[in-house]
């Protein structure tokens, strides 16, 4: 992993974000844009002041596949995080929300370096003593292979939320929460997720350039906390238990009764999110 650090360096110099600041008595929030592949990427940067030397733990969030930063258990867990002075980073997948491109483009290789980006960034900050990932659905697919790429030695600690590996069966049914969308072997250049989202046929076929979900998931060495509803329609239950055999070091939380959005025990969820991170 010598290596890679070279490599966050050299990136560093070359893609610095435009930073703009507003900095309350007691926090600092930043607005960060990285341009990646002609298209601006945008985060935002929460953390309390700190005194020289000081360091404190940082939480990179990432949204769903039709959602934004502004997702209400990927928001309200920010906001609880940053309240017991935890930093946190959320940012929008290209195609999605304040990010540019289109939602057409989106797939999941891509954002996996999008996300790369957002996590090499933190790991250069000098006042970072730790990073977190969290993703939700297909933003837990994602950090579940970041995770893995950089290793528990830079990425110590992992939450993930309903962890959608059941987009890798879409690929090869056409069906998700128990709608179908498309004839898998003669996939539409184009269809509507729902109202306000369109997926691409990029989006399906590049499934098959991810490398197999548990066996990544396996190779992970850092602590894990994992969250899972019975009442899940949009990612089964049983996808997520693979996930929680598969790594080593987990905490699996399954919620009777609870949703894929997480509005049963919300709060709960948050709190326990919250103590995770502060006990690590």
């Amino acid at each position: 992993m010598k290596r890679l650090f070279s490599i966050v360096l050299l990136f560093m110099s070359i893609f610095s974000p435009i930073s703009e600041s507003a900095e309350p008595e007691s926090f600092i929030t930043e607005k960060l844009i990285f341009e990646h592949q002609g298209k601006d990427l945008v985060g935002v940067l929460s953390r309390p002041e700190v005194v020289q030397g000081q360091k404190i733990p940082l939480v990179i969030l990432m949204h769903g596949l039709a959602a934004t930063k502004e997702y209400p258990i990927i928001k309200d867990t920010a906001d609880a995080l940053e309240n017991k002075g935890i930093a946190t980073l959320l940012f929008d997948f290209s195609g999605h929300g304040e990010s540019g491109g289109r939602d057409v483009d989106m797939t999941v290789p891509r954002q996996i370096e999008e996300a790369k980006i957002f996590a090499q960034y933190a790991l250069q900050l000098d006042w970072v003593s730790s990073v977190t990932l969290l993703g939700h659905s297909q933003g837990g697919l994602v950090a579940g292979y970041v995770a893995a790429e950089f290793g528990a030695e830079y990425i110590p600690y992992l939450v993930l939320l309903s962890p959608a590996s059941v987009l890798i069966d879409f690929a090869q049914t056409g069906t998700l929460s128990g709608q179908y969308f498309f004839d898998p072997h003669n996939i539409p250049n184009t269809f509507p997720l729902n109202s306000y989202f369109t997926i691409s046929k990029s989006y399906i076929t590049t499934m098959s350039d991810l490398p197999p979900v548990y066996k990544t998931a396996k190779s992970y060495r850092g602590k894990v906390l994992l969250f899972e509803g019975s009442a899940d329609v949009v990612v089964p239950p049983s996808y997520v238990k693979k996930y929680a055999d598969s790594y080593p070091y987990c905490t699996f939380e399954f919620l009777d009764g609870d949703n894929h959005s997480f509005s049963v025990y919300h709060q709960q969820v948050i709190d326990k999110i919250v103590n995770f991170v502060l006990q690590k």
